[in-house]
């Protein structure tokens, strides 16, 4: 039986991504709130389909833009809307 292992490039290319990690850490309550973190990774498809890199924070701050205007109330859940 044969395993497939990454090799480094690869671990690099699909895990080390530190915009992700940092985005992770910071909207832990997004993700674990299903219908955003859903409607957030259908985006995410399309996105990548327009060749936008999920490694430029252009791509991040995109995100960041399409939850906040979709998903506004689910937001005010979580976080202050004071500002």
């Amino acid at each position: 039986m044969k395993i497939n292992l990454y090799n480094e490039h690869e671990v690099n290319e699909y895990f080390c991504n530190e915009l992700a990690d940092n985005w992770e850490r910071i909207n832990i309550k997004i993700i674990n709130n299903k219908f955003v973190f859903d409607s957030a990774v259908n985006y995410h498809t399309k996105l990548l389909k327009r060749g936008i890199s999920s490694k430029s924070q252009k791509y991040w701050d995109l995100v960041d833009r399409y939850i906040y205007k979709y998903h506004k109330e689910e937001l005010a859940k979580y976080f202050s809307m004071d500002n």
